[in-house]
């Protein structure tokens, strides 16, 4: 099954030189598969605390670090009756808001307001039971396309994101080993200069549960970062909540 969908990210808090706004980590399972036809809403929220700064070469640097990321996306979605091409469409509205609390010596400015484009295709595909219900490979790629900073001037560079899962399904439980990988494919700007390119890989986990008494699907997903170019490594959980309205 292939889904495509284009979502625009609202004004986000967003820093330079160490992080780069846009989905980095955030989808893995069922990427392309939609829920029966209807109305639901849904959440995801995140928390991670800082492992090191790796500089433009993925070199360990001796700055020291202490604090934490969080942030929070609810949003809105609508599966519509019918198929398409053999498969169910929908589309869906969300709103994100994120705090990066950092203390360093002069790690990166801190900016506000950068709007995050980010088109992307997934595919999903289930294999026949073997050890469960069936073993689930799920992809999605993202193209995340970076506003200008109106605050600082700066502009992060076009990135390529792609998250993924494989899981088996075990009754209403699914479980297995997940990751992210990011490649920025244009320097950041300001001021005329470029900037250096982030590069950021990802592997952890993912155990999701539905539970359609409630019409409600539970995921958490763990992830560190295992390589990183002009990045702060992070390790982070995420959670992820979908209610049939």
């Amino acid at each position: 099954m292939l889904a495509v969908t284009v979502c625009a990210a609202p004004p986000s808090r967003a820093a330079e030189g160490g992080f780069v706004p846009g989905p980095v980590g955030s989808a893995a399972i069922r990427a392309a598969t939609l829920p029966p036809p209807g109305a639901y809403l849904f959440g995801f929220s995140f928390a991670g605390r800082p492992l090191d700064f790796r500089d433009s070469a993925g070199v360990h640097t001796p700055l020291t670090l202490d604090g934490s990321t969080a942030g929070v996306s609810l949003g809105l979605g609508h599966v519509f009756a019918g198929e398409v091409w053999g498969g169910r469409v929908g589309m869906s509205v969300a709103g994100s808001y994120g705090q990066v609390c950092l203390r360093a010596t002069d790690l990166a400015p801190v900016g506000l307001n950068t709007p995050v484009a980010f088109p992307n295709l997934a595919a999903t595909w289930v294999s026949p039971p073997l050890l469960g219900d069936g073993t689930e490979f799920s992809a999605r790629a993202f193209y995340s396309m970076h506003g200008r900073n109106a605050d600082t001037g700066y502009r992060a560079g076009d990135m390529v994101v792609v998250d993924w899962a494989v899981s088996e399904r075990i009754g209403r439980v699914q479980l297995g080993p997940a990751g992210s990988f990011a490649r920025q494919v244009g320097p950041d700007r300001q001021d005329g200069m470029r900037g250096p390119t982030t590069n950021v890989t990802s592997l952890g986990g993912v155990i999701a549960m539905d539970l359609p008494e409630a019409g409600m699907f539970l995921s958490l997903k763990a992830l560190r970062d295992v390589s990183a170019e002009w990045r702060l490594r992070q390790h982070r959980i995420g959670l992820r909540i979908g209610v049939r309205l």
